[in-house]
């Protein structure tokens, strides 16, 4: 099993291979889609980063941005 420092890099990775899907299909621009992080999660843009997220902000991310995929018709590659 991962040590949880390791488990929280993975997830970290795991989020931003999805969340980095939106501004990389030009859903948003990259700036609007972590204006969008901010917003959704209550953040300031100072804190809207993937880095700094625990694993569960993490998986939060995760299905918000799989909702926005969905909605907009991107098929979601495997992510590992």
């Amino acid at each position: 099993a991962l040590s949880s420092a390791a488990s929280d890099v993975y997830k970290r990775q795991q989020a931003h291979r999805v969340f980095d899907q939106i501004w990389l299909n030009h859903i948003f621009t990259k700036s609007e889609a972590y204006r969008w992080i901010a917003d959704k999660f209550c953040l300031t843009a100072k804190e809207a980063h993937i880095g700094e997220f625990s694993t569960y902000m993490c998986d939060q991310l995760i299905l918000e941005s799989m909702k926005i995929l969905e909605n907009n018709h991107i098929p979601l590659r495997a992510i590992g």
